[in-house]
């Protein structure tokens, strides 16, 4: 329990240390892909509850 005290008050520390949108942007891009990679059906899932209603196929013009 102590080792996951210390990550996250380091992690909340770096979090407020943020100083440019592409450093933010840097790190969602990361958690994104650790979370892809560790648990690829429940970010399908989100990404699917996420996702715009198309209008109908793309592939209409056949």
């Amino acid at each position: 329990m102590e080792i996951s005290e210390v990550f996250n008050s380091q992690l909340y520390s770096s979090l407020l240390n943020l100083s440019h949108p592409l450093e933010g942007t840097f790190y969602l891009f990361l958690l994104a892909v650790i979370f892809r990679w560790r648990w690829p059906k429940t970010w399908n899932r989100f990404l699917k509850s996420v996702a715009a209603k198309g209008e109908g196929k793309l592939n209409d013009h056949k």
